[in-house]
């Protein structure tokens, strides 16, 4: 608001202060400050602000000061209100003073002695959009319900041809911009528009936060379609770097889970141009089965140093194998064939079964199968078989299992089995003969002994 201090014509040494100027919208109101100051040695009586009536403003149209002495002031509070229908413009209103001096019986004299402006504006509603049309770049589209003036747009991510300016937008417009998006690598981009703008009366701002795709292809790490990693061990394989985004220097790729890097800290790149470059290096994975490996890619893009969260799939395996041992037991007249399979893995062998396989088994029951289920890392598990047969034969074990990684295995071990020694009875007739010539011996020493 501006300030008007008007002396008041000799008729009233008084001094009024008030606002020259007040800004409203439709339907808004506002308070004014009024001061009237007696600087005179007198007294003044009947004292009051008279303001005529206008159609698109609402105010009281009289305001009763009373008397007021010698250095006196009277301090109010005018309300001045613009209709909500009250057009877009400028309205002036004026003020008269009424009243009398006490030395006099003169009539009351009324002066018009200041006046202040009710500049009246439509509130602007602005919006702002943008879309997108290719790699940091699209359409910017700004709506206005009021026309705007002298508008100035400002990104915080810089433009390509700097800012901008639009003399006047009645309504809507569309400007075709681009930014200067070099060096950025993230996915998605977020910049703030300030608009700068003049309605009829007043200058505004207004900001609009915008996040839009910068449409920048990743960084991706692919490895050779045959190459898996060892658990616990060190192994050299191939990795296919392809980029697909802008040149990069002073790369380096860093493995931060899963697995480690063996023999340096990290795989380095002077230069990365747009293709694919593949690089050998020796790996060790620290679990079994296959897992997104983290890894961290930095690089200088354009003097900038810039950082990319990469995901590569490994799988890795135990470098060590199942085992299957057979062992025969014989129970009395009955023989056993006892299977025992080893999982020196880390993790658990699953859906393991057992079946014999040989033409020269006789015992219909060796040709069943056994399941075992389940064998955890560092166990074993066993399955038993009667066995009958009557010659030399041949058995091929046959143990299937389910590894880690939903892989089906077969190990088939083949054992010889030899039939049981069965030492040859003696002759019932010759045990006899034996028994009775003993008898006999006996009977011819007793005689002679007579």
């Amino acid at each position: 608001m501006l300030w008007l201090f008007v002396m008041l014509p000799m008729v009233f040494s008084l001094s009024l202060s008030i606002p020259s100027s007040v800004y409203l919208h439709p339907g808004e109101c506002v308070n004014l400050s009024v001061t009237l100051l007696n600087n005179e040695p007198i007294t003044y009586r009947d004292v009051s602000l008279i303001f005529p009536s206008n159609p698109s403003l609402t105010y009281p149209s009289l305001v009763d000061i009373g008397r007021l002495d010698t250095g006196a002031s009277a301090h109010l509070s005018l309300p001045v209100c613009a209709q909500s229908h009250t057009p877009e413009g400028a309205y002036f209103v004026r003020v008269k003073l009424k009243g009398k001096k006490d030395l006099t019986n003169l009539e009351d004299v009324e002066h018009a002695v200041s006046g202040f402006t009710v500049f009246v504006e439509n509130t602007r509603h602005l919006s702002l959009t943008f879309t997108e049309t290719g790699r940091c770049k699209g359409n910017l589209h700004l709506s206005t319900n009021h026309p705007i003036y002298d508008v100035e747009i400002i990104s915080s991510l810089p433009l390509s041809n700097g800012s901008l300016f639009i003399p006047l937008i009645n309504n809507s417009t569309s400007i075709p911009i681009s930014f200067q998006c070099t060096g950025v690598l993230s996915q998605t981009t977020s910049t703030m528009f300030t608009v700068r703008y003049r309605s009829t009366f007043n200058h505004y701002s207004a900001t609009f936060p915008i996040t839009f795709k910068t449409h920048i292809p990743p960084i991706t790490v692919q490895l050779s379609t045959n190459d898996t990693l060892l658990f616990n061990k060190q192994k050299s394989i191939t990795l296919y770097i392809k980029n697909l985004g802008e040149t990069l220097t002073d790369v380096k790729l860093f493995p931060i889970q899963g697995v480690e890097l063996v023999g340096k800290n990290f795989i380095f790149f002077p230069v990365l141009s747009p293709n694919t470059t593949s690089v050998s290096a020796t790996l060790r994975a620290d679990y079994v089965g296959t897992r997104n490996t983290m890894w961290v890619l930095t690089a200088v893009s354009n003097g900038r140093q810039v950082s990319l969260n990469l995901t590569i799939p490994f799988t890795a395996h135990d470098d060590v194998k199942p085992d299957v041992f057979v062992e025969i037991e014989r129970k009395q007249s009955e023989q056993y064939l006892t299977v025992i399979v080893s999982n020196p893995y880390t993790t658990t062998m699953r859906n393991v079964e057992i079946a014999l396989q040989s033409p020269c088994l006789s015992d219909a029951r060796s040709f069943g199968r056994q399941y075992i289920g389940e064998i955890d890392g560092g166990d074993f598990g066993t399955a038993q078989f009667k066995v009958a047969y009557s010659s030399t034969c041949n058995v091929t074990v046959v143990a299937h299992y389910v590894d880690n990684n939903n892989v089906f295995h077969t190990i088939k071990r083949t054992v010889t089995l030899k039939p049981a020694y069965t030492p040859k009875q003696q002759s019932t007739t010759n045990i006899t003969f034996v028994i009775i010539a003993f008898i006999l011996g006996l009977a011819v020493m007793f005689v002679l002994k007579r």
